[in-house]
Order: structure tokens, then C-alpha cells, then sequence
């Protein structure tokens, strides 16, 4: 890239962004970051060049800086100004001077022990402290590898190993603590003193089978916890969590100059059987004997959902429900088709449980209240002329209260075990509950002063953030690593779906039908703009409690 067409560039910099004080990262894009990591040949560069891209270096912070702390970046500008008219005067040192107002700042530049520096070193300190540059492409590829290689809940054990390599490669400071509660990992980057604030992304996949036809699609197949094999995909967008938070983690490392405190990534498995944040837990991941990992102060987390991309929210309290999902198995006695007074038939029994269940919902809970009740699936036999003698349910319930969800586990067993009665079945009913989430209440406090730095960063808007988004759809058990010592945590959601089909979707009034959702075979969040958003919450987030006070 020339020089000449790098000015012209920065020059369309300075007219739709700069000077209109707009934030850099919401405006211009990945193209920006890649012009801003070529320029370190700003050395070969003529004086009139350099003096011109130190100004709007300059120009750049300070507007970046008016996003975080609008008096400190009136008070730099006030010194800007003063050093352009100040004939003769020594060069400012923008670099110190912004690091102590709190404007994130990389480790590459140098200050000489004077406290002076020349142009070149003004100038990519400046840039480095606009934005920390990041390889888009490498991580856009990254996304790519985890999406094509799902692995299920308990058995995610390639997908650890290559965020562990990656992990290693952004920098030998990383404390990372494998194999705690199966495949989960534990990421500590200490930064001086401060809170410890942990970041979760999961990492488990689905057994679904793909059908989105993208061109790095999984194939994938494997074995689930009963040995069946199963299609596998990544239907719930946990790859892009593990992506984005490896790009946090490289954009925190950077500017580690910035903030102060613990960095605690913690990378966990089986989100989808609800059960992977209490295997870690209970595998002592806090236990100063076992894995010995700092008990946060903060707890962090986020999930992309089919939203307009772009599009990310927080809301106080109750943000998603518990889940409690169980296989149910009623006991008959099969035999010939052509013969069903000789038999117990456990299709029967299945089939009026089924019907029963639904029951629940429509006939035991509160019109003001809410409960979910699933038959998610139904098997006895595989032949037209033969009655199996076991027919099994699996049965998925959401409920939004503790009383709501202890009344409605009660009269699933209730009407379990009466209609085995009423089948006449050889034996009791078997039950056996296979996943379990908790309520996940996002705390007032933690999440109030999180609006104030969404809002910053991404605006306030209908197409940006938002303090109030919907409940999430599905459940999650991300709560428990900070329940479980008593610390509080967040959790924020972010839009997957493209602005042209969600656009197109919402003219239409069919939202509800077009817009494929998680857990679909259809499930194809865009890229970019839900990585870079993705990446930012949790960047945005952590500093909000890490950042250097000026």
C-alpha cells in the first residue's frame, strides 16, 4: 500500500468519522484496522507526512476519548491546541498523557527515559491507542475451524486443545488450568492489582444435523452418551463465543498497559446438558487444593441469539428461565400386533402420559405465570407387528419461579406414575432426570454499571444496544460459577441474523417463520458484524471493572 493511498484513506477517516466525533470500531470496520496495522513503515515517511498523521493520530484519540471521558478529552484537547500554537515548546507526550485518563494503549510504543519522543514514536503510539489492531481474517478462519468441528457435551476434547494452542500463542502469561470437570479450562492473565473479573464463553456442540449449505458446514459425526451416532453441529453459537473470547483476550493483552486487576477466561463444556459449569465446580475449580483458580468478583458472560446482527442487550433480573429435562420410561409387556389382549401396551400408556402432561400448563398454572412443558420425544419399537415392552419419553420444562418449577416436577412424577397405574404396567415407572439449570438473574448493581458502558461503546439504539432486551429463549447454567461462591454475575445477548434477511423478515411480519433460531439445522449467525460485537461485550465488559482510573 502506498503512502499516498494510505493518506487518502485516512483522509475519508477524518471526514466520516473524526471530525463528525464518531466511534471508530461502530464505523468504519475491519478494513480500518487493517490500514492502521500497515503503518508501521511510518519511519520511511517524509516530515510533512509524519507530522500530518501524528495530527490525526492525536485527532483520533482525543475523539476516542470522548466516548470514556468527555472532560479528561476536552482537557487533552485544550493541550493539543496549546502545543500547535505554542512556537518552539516541546512535543506533548500524547502517550502518557492519555494513559492517564484511561484510553486503552498498547505495549508497542516507546517513550524515551526522558519523557520525549520523536514523530514516528507519537505517531504509533497514537494509532496503537485508538484501536487495538486485531487479525480479522485470522480469527474470521478460526470461527470457521470450530464451526466445522463440533464436538458434544463431555467430549469437547479437541476443541480444548486448539484454544489452549491459541491461547499459548497470544502469550506466555496465560495461567491455563486444563481438565477441570471434563474438557473446561481456566485462562488467569494477573495485571497487578485490582478485581478479578472471569469472562465464560461454552464450548459444546449439538447433536443436529447441519443443513445451512455453507461451505465450511459440519460433517461431523459422533457417538452420544447412549453410543448412538449422531450428526453434530454447533446449532447454539458457542463457536462464535469461543472465537470472540479469544479475540478479547488478545485485544486485553495488548492493552494490558490500560487496566488493572485479574483477567480469569474460563473456556466451559457441556452448557448444552446443563451440566458443564457445575462439573467445574465441583472438580474444585475454586478450591485452593484442586485447580486453586481465584474466586471472581465479577462474573461475565454472553450468548448470540437470532436477532438483527449488530443488535446487543442487558437486562436486570430474572433474563432466562430453569430447565430441568428428564427420560421417562413406562414398563408393559410386548408381544404380537394381532394379539393385544395378551399384552401391557406401553405405546398406550405413553401416548395418554403425553396428553396428560400438557396438562400442566393449561390446567395447574397461574394464567400470570409461566411453564413449559416439552415431549420432546417419543420411542417404543420399530416394526408394524410388534409391541415393545417399554415405551420411553424425553421430557424438557422451563419454569420462571422456584415454587412454579417444584409444583411442576411434582405433577409430571403424579401423572407418570398414575398412568403406569392405569396402563396396568408390570412395574413403576423410571425416572431419571438428565440435566438441570438454574434460574439465571442478572444482578441490578453489576448490570447498571454495565448499561452505562454498552451505551458508551455501542450507543443507545434500536439497532445497537439496548438496557432492556427480551429474556433469553432457552436456559443456561453460566450463573452457577458465580451462585456458587456468592459473586455476582451478568449475562448480555447479541444478534446474530443478517440486517438484509432480518430486514426483509420484519417488512414482512414473518419473523417467528423466517428466522431460523437456535438449535435449528438453519442456524447460521453472519459473521461480521455478531464477531466483532461478540468480541467487544466482552472487552467492554471486563473493563468496565479493570480499567485504569485517571
Amino acid at each position: 500500500m502506498s503512502n499516498e493511498t494510505v493518506f487518502a484513506m485516512l483522509e475519508l477517516i477524518d471526514t466520516h468519522c473524526l471530525s463528525q466525533r464518531k466511534h471508530i470500531t461502530r464505523n468504519t470496520g475491519a478494513w480500518v484496522m487493517a490500514l492502521f496495522a500497515r503503518l508501521d513503515d511510518v519511519g520511511t515517511m517524509d516530515g510533512d507526512q509524519v507530522s500530518l498523521l501524528r495530527e490525526l493520530g492525536k485527532k483520533a484519540v482525543i475523539v476516542q476519548l470522548s466516548f470514556v471521558n468527555a472532560a479528561a478529552a476536552m482537557r487533552l484537547e485544550e493541550v493539543a491546541a496549546s502545543e500547535r500554537y505554542a512556537d518552539g515548546e516541546a512535543d506533548v507526550d500524547v502517550e502518557s498523557d492519555v494513559i492517564a485518563v484511561g484510553v486503552e494503549s498498547t505495549e508497542a510504543a516507546t517513550v524515551h527515559p526522558t519523557g520525549e519522543a520523536d514523530d514516528t514514536e507519537h505517531t504509533l503510539a497514537a494509532l496503537d491507542m485508538i484501536l487495538t489492531v486485531v487479525d480479522q481474517a485470522k480469527y474470521e478462519t478460526l470461527y470457521k475451524h470450530f464451526h466445522s468441528h463440533p464436538e458434544l457435551s463431555d467430549q469437547e476434547t479437541q476443541t480444548a486443545s486448539r484454544i489452549v494452542s491459541e491461547l499459548k500463542q497470544l502469550s506466555p502469561d496465560f495461567d491455563i488450568r486444563e481438565h477441570i470437570g471434563g474438557h473446561g479450562l481456566a485462562a488467569l492473565l494477573s495485571n497487578g492489582s485490582g478485581p478479578t473479573v472471569l469472562l465464560r464463553a461454552d464450548t459444546d456442540a449439538l447433536p443436529v444435523l447441519e443443513r445451512t449449505n455453507l461451505p465450511y458446514a459440519s460433517s461431523v459425526r459422533m457417538k452420544d452418551a447412549d453410543g448412538v451416532e449422531k450428526p453434530v453441529m454447533h446449532a447454539c453459537g458457542h463457536d462464535f463465543h469461543i472465537t470472540s473470547l479469544l479475540v478479547a483476550a488478545e485485544t486485553l493483552v495488548s492493552c494490558r498497559a490500560s487496566w488493572s486487576g485479574t483477567l480469569l477466561l474460563i473456556f466451559q463444556p457441556a452448557e448444552e446438558r446443563g451440566t458443564g459449569a457445575q462439573a467445574m465446580v465441583d472438580d474444585g475449580l475454586y478450591d485452593p487444593k484442586r485447580h486453586a483458580v481465584p474466586i471472581p468478583d465479577i462474573v461475565l458472560g454472553g450468548h448470540v441469539m437470532p436477532h438483527r446482527s449488530g443488535v446487543i442487550g442487558t437486562r436486570r433480573g430474572l433474563v432466562a428461565s430453569s430447565a430441568d429435562s428428564m427420560r421417562i420410561t413406562l414398563h408393559g409387556r410386548g408381544g404380537h400386533a394381532s394379539m393385544p389382549h395378551r399384552l401391557v401396551d406401553p405405546v398406550i400408556m405413553a401416548a395418554s402420559t403425553v396428553i396428560r402432561l400438557q396438562t400442566i400448563v393449561s390446567r395447574e398454572t397461574d394464567a400470570w405465570d409461566t411453564a413449559v412443558v416439552t415431549c420432546a420425544s417419543i420411542q417404543a419399537g420399530d416394526a408394524e407387528n410388534v409391541v415393545a415392552d417399554d415405551a420411553k419419553i424425553a421430557v424438557d420444562v422451563r419454569t420462571i419461579n422456584p415454587e412454579t418449577r417444584r409444583r411442576t416436577l411434582a405433577s409430571i412424577r403424579r401423572i407418570v406414575n398414575a398412568e403406569a397405574v392405569a396402563g396396568n404396567a408390570v412395574k413403576e415407572p423410571t425416572i431419571v432426570p438428565t440435566r438441570s439449570s438454574p434460574l439465571t438473574i442478572n444482578d441490578e448493581t453489576l448490570t447498571a454499571e454495565l448499561e452505562e458502558t454498552f451505551t458508551a461503546h455501542f450507543t443507545e439504539d434500536a439497532k445497537a444496544y439496548t438496557p432492556v432486551m427480551d429474556k433469553l429463549g432457552g436456559s443456561e447454567d453460566f450463573s452457577i460459577l458465580g451462585t456458587s461462591v456468592g459473586k455476582p454475575c451478568s449475562f448480555w445477548m447479541y444478534g446474530g441474523t443478517s440486517h438484509e434477511v432480518w430486514d426483509k423478515a420484519e417488512k414482512e411480519g414473518r419473523l417467528g417463520e423466517d428466522i431460523p433460531i437456535n438449535h435449528s439445522g438453519l442456524f447460521a449467525p453472519v459473521i461480521q458484524p455478531t464477531l466483532q460485537v461478540g468480541t467487544d461485550a466482552y472487552v467492554v465488559g471486563a473493563l468496565t471493572w479493570l480499567m485504569k482510573e485517571g
